[in-house]
């Protein structure tokens, strides 16, 4: 064989593996998560190993319709944290969909180069309806990274009936240091919900460590805010933020905390919030907040409700859900404090561990407290302002 044909055999060897390498598509690491449902909207959240661009395909039969993120102009792109907000849907309808994503191999001012797509299996999620009655949510607290305990108790949850939603009440990642830890959350949550939604509020150990400032881009948040509200079944639900659990003096924070200003402008928006025509005329008000305004009697437990225990009490909130003390708990309204009942749920021990499923009818909101499968503590508030507690 001449040696022009031997090069020309290198060059075509050399050409077949250096495709074969650049053939291979971006990989789907996290995700993809359904997050923060509305009547006409919802986000998806997932991750890939590469930057690039990434989309979703969507369609109440179909995938005949294709959303992407962008701002100011320009398409998101460049990116391996994926979210699109997909708008425009009919409430209380079923939707198929799936992510898909390309890495962009060049992306030059005037030249840019796609590698292969990878897409999601098809999943569904459905949007929320605030007429439907009756419906069932969960919600689950403190797991502190345990995502197989995380997932446990959502499968238990699934037994006792089928839920609409799932409330991560706080403390479900503990100090975030990296990517890692919420890769694995979203993972574990979507493995335990499949398409369910997740509606996501943050504790005070997930505003610890140094990945504490990029958790938001990995939640679908309304407006991009921890403290948002939602509506789904007659219920008019309000997320709050209580910060840290210590004052941004303390030491520990090293003078990177500043959650009073935070908590004044969360104090304005629930002022406004409260006087929403929407809020008036529901059926049911439930607060849901990592951090109850009424148990341990801590420094900033007290600062959060003299901010809001009394714009909370004049609005006539009929349910406040929490976590972050470890001890479930069941406190009935009280005239001088709070005039609606505080169910707080347990810790992140199997000796404490717990969920919480709550049904909501047109007369009455029955929250069970769930441990190991047995119901240690309920609740149930009837319309309106008339409670039983066991």
């Amino acid at each position: 064989m001449k040696r022009s044909g031997i090069f020309a055999w290198i060059g075509f060897f050399c050409g077949v593996l250096l495709a074969g390498t650049s053939a291979l598509a971006v990989e789907i690491t996290a995700g993809p998560t359904v997050q923060c449902a509305a009547e006409d909207s919802v986000s998806i959240v997932w991750v890939t190993d590469t930057a690039g661009v990434g989309w979703v395909e969507y369609g109440k039969d179909t995938l005949n319709q294709k959303a992407f993120a962008s701002e100011d102009g320009l398409a998101a792109a460049w990116t391996r944290v994926h979210k699109v907000r997909l708008t425009g849907l009919k409430k209380g309808t079923p939707y198929k969909f799936r992510v898909c994503a390309k890495e962009l191999t060049t992306f030059e001012p005037y030249k840019v180069v796609y590698g292969p797509q990878v897409s999601s299996e098809p999943g569904e999620f459905c949007t929320l309806d605030g007429d439907k009655t009756p419906f069932s949510f969960i919600v689950v607290n403190d797991v502190h990274n345990d995502w197989d305990a995380m997932k446990n108790r959502i499968r238990q949850a699934a037994t006792k009936g089928d839920f609409d939603f799932a409330v991560m009440l706080g403390d479900i990642i503990t100090d975030p240091m990296s990517e890692d830890v919420v890769q694995g959350w979203m993972n574990a949550s979507r493995e335990a919900l499949g398409s369910r939604c997740c509606i996501p509020v943050r504790g005070n150990h997930e505003t610890r460590g140094r990945f504490a400032r990029e958790l938001k881009h990995y939640l679908g948040l309304p407006q991009d805010r921890y403290y948002y509200s939602f509506e789904h079944g007659g219920v008019y639900f309000v997320v709050l933020d209580g910060g840290e659990d210590k004052p941004d003096s303390s030491e520990v924070f090293a003078g990177l905390a500043d959650f009073d200003a935070y908590r004044s402008q969360q104090t304005v928006w629930l002022k406004s919030e409260v006087k929403r025509e929407a809020f008036k005329k529901a059926r049911f008000r439930v607060v849901l907040m990592h951090m109850p305004l009424y148990s341990e009697d801590s420094t900033q437990e007290k600062r959060n409700r003299e901010l809001w225990g009394g714009i909370l009490n004049d609005a006539g909130i009929d349910l406040f859900l929490a976590g972050h003390t470890h001890a479930y708990e069941v406190l009935g309204p009280q005239k001088k404090t709070h005039k609606y009942p505080v169910v707080i749920g347990g810790g992140s021990d199997a000796t404490d561990a717990t969920y919480m499923y709550i049904s909501v009818t047109d007369s009455a909101i029955e929250v069970k407290i769930v441990q190991d499968g047995r119901t240690v503590g309920q609740c149930t508030v009837k319309a309106r302002k008339k409670w039983l507690l066991w």
